[in-house]
């Protein structure tokens, strides 16, 4: 049975994330440290962080080195790391005005916070904009334009709840000692060999010309950085360490040749779509490096 650090049990994603990880966190897991822990754990793109945070509620990492091309997400993580009751204050204020009844007053203040320049305010101010935003925008999403600026539209929730302090606090303890990088996943991941566990979660590859949830910073994320991805996924591997990447099904031909992996399909509840009735079970892909023969696809396991 994996021990669980009562001081770290609360700890789980903070931010709202399409994609996010945490209904398949264990099946990761279970591809990431098929001996049951690690010197050093990698998540260069750590967007919502579920495995990390399964991973550290575990205690099966002796350190853990995480990144994001996102300056405004890992401000979030670095003001949580370092200074969560000054967060939790502020975030009491956002709080109070998303309580008040009436819809147009939420949705103002909902505007107004979108409208501060990130670059005008201090890291604290600034990873509590973005928690507020995160957690009353439509449909969690986190979507930026070509000026890095976050503009997606008021959620209208009835009941929005901006602060969650238990999980702050536990991702608080989560986090300490947690090396924090904004930098490209090749930069994060440069030291990364013999020891060391990999986890990419690259924004997907869309499945349709409408499905274009790739938008996490202004450059977005394109074909070439995909096929950028599966380059370090490789070279890291010829250091020694162990990877796992996720994509969409669209993403196998970026995979299927690429030698000393075993790509699994999973079936996955996804929840971010226009339409309603369109919400349901999708085909993703689960890449994990192995040594010796290159295997293909094949179908999801039963077990």
């Amino acid at each position: 049975m994996d021990e669980t650090d009562p001081g770290i049990g609360l700890a789980r994603p903070f931010l709202k994330y399409p994609g996010g990880k945490s209904a398949l966190a264990s099946i990761i897991v279970k591809a990431l440290l098929p001996k049951g822990r690690v010197a050093t754990y990698y998540e260069p793109m750590v967007g919502g962080g579920a495995v990390f945070f399964e991973l550290a509620r575990r205690r099966v990492f002796d350190h853990a080195v995480l990144g994001d091309a996102n300056a405004e997400v890992i401000n979030v993580y670095e003001v949580i790391r370092d200074e969560v009751q000054s967060l939790i204050r502020i975030l009491m204020a956002h709080q109070a005005r998303f309580d008040v009844p009436s819809l147009e007053a939420r949705k103002a203040y909902y505007y107004e916070l979108r409208a501060v320049n990130p670059a005008t305010v201090g890291p604290v101010v600034r990873a509590a904009r973005t928690i507020a935003l995160n957690k009353t925008c439509f449909n969690g999403l986190f979507r930026f334009n070509k000026s890095g600026r976050f503009n997606v539209p008021y959620g209208q929730y009835p009941k929005p709840c901006v602060l969650h302090e238990g999980v702050l606090r536990a991702a608080s303890e989560a986090l300490r000692g947690v090396s924090l990088h904004c930098a490209d996943f090749s930069v994060t991941v440069a030291r990364a060999g013999k020891g060391s566990a990999i986890y990419f979660d690259p924004p997907y590859v869309p499945t349709s010309t409408t499905a274009q949830f790739t938008a996490y910073t202004g450059a977005g994320f394109k074909i070439a950085d995909h096929e950028q991805l599966r380059s370090c996924f490789e070279a890291c591997v010829s250091r020694g360490a162990h990877c796992v990447a996720s994509n969409s099904i669209t993403a196998l031909p970026i995979w299927k040749s690429a030698p000393h992996v075993r790509i699994d399909r999973i079936e996955v509840r996804r929840a971010i779509n226009s339409i309603g009735d369109k919400r349901g079970p999708v085909t993703e892909l689960l890449v994990t490096s192995i040594k010796g023969e290159r295997r293909g696809p094949r179908e999801p396991s039963e077990e």
